[in-house]
């Protein structure tokens, strides 16, 4: 989470605002945080990244189960 908390910096939150916010504040702008992060990078699904070979047998041999 200390990502997270560098980036509510970057985006000029203040130590009292973040210690006075409460949980569904935090998700809230993590979340816009994330989606932002998404626009700039081109990706559309939350998750994605690109997975080693290795990854992706291990993934269909556990779905061969």
């Amino acid at each position: 989470m200390n990502i997270w908390i560098g980036d509510l910096f970057q985006c000029g939150h203040t130590i009292e605002y973040l210690m006075d916010m409460c949980y569904w504040d935090f998700i809230y702008i993590t979340q816009v945080i994330v989606q932002e992060r998404q626009v700039k990078s081109g990706s559309k699904s939350s998750g994605s990244r690109n997975l080693r070979p290795v990854q992706k047998d291990a993934i269909s041999k556990r779905k061969n189960m």
